[in-house]
């Protein structure tokens, strides 16, 4: 008796997660009807980069973040967060940093990805702060979406469509992608809601 209702239990809450929320959210997204705000100015952003033994993937990181200003993003800052790094992480950053002032680079004891986003949370100044790591890219116009996004003052948080690129073709990459595409339109219907 024990094991039916926890077998049944288990199966209803699977059913729930997979299928009953994500048609429920769908049902609230097109009942909604969002109100009508004042637009507001487009915020300033900090990126904060958490980086842990990152000296093949930093500098190309770096870039990548300040190339996004092309696209229209008004960064404020980037701030990098090493964690413990034992590497040439924190000399790279340094050298960065001497032609680039809106770069700073933060070197903490080895504590965690959590803590030292916290730390470069709690340093930024810029109106939004997107938190990223070392080996993410962003796709042109990124940066600035999600900025436009807080100009709606109902917004407290904003994410990126992450993809992931399958470098290897492998089994496993195919069935991240089906779950990423499950994951995305979630995510969707949830935003629409």
């Amino acid at each position: 008796m024990v094991l039916s209702v926890i077998f049944w239990g288990a199966a209803a809450w699977l059913v729930w997660v997979y299928v009953a929320y994500p048609v429920v959210v769908a049902i609230v997204a097109r009942t909604r009807r969002a109100p009508d705000r004042p637009a507001m100015a487009t915020p300033s952003l900090t990126v904060a980069i958490a980086v842990h033994q990152g000296e093949s993937q930093i500098e190309a990181r770096i870039r990548d973040v300040f190339a996004q200003e092309a696209s229209g993003a008004q960064i404020l800052e980037v701030l990098i967060g090493s964690d413990g790094s034992t590497d040439a992480t924190d000399a790279i950053v340094e050298r960065l940093a001497r032609s680039e002032p809106r770069l700073r680079g933060m070197v903490f004891g080895r504590s965690g990805q959590t803590p030292t986003q916290e730390a470069l949370f709690a340093a930024a100044t810029g109106d939004v702060v997107v938190l990223t790591d070392a080996e993410t890219r962003f796709a042109p116009g990124c940066l600035a979406a999600i900025a436009n996004a807080f100009r709606d003052p109902s917004v407290g948080c904003a994410t990126g469509k992450l993809v992931w690129l399958d470098v290897n073709g492998t089994a496993a990459s195919a069935s991240e992608g089906l779950y990423w595409r499950y994951e995305l339109l979630v995510r969707e219907l949830e935003s629409r809601a």
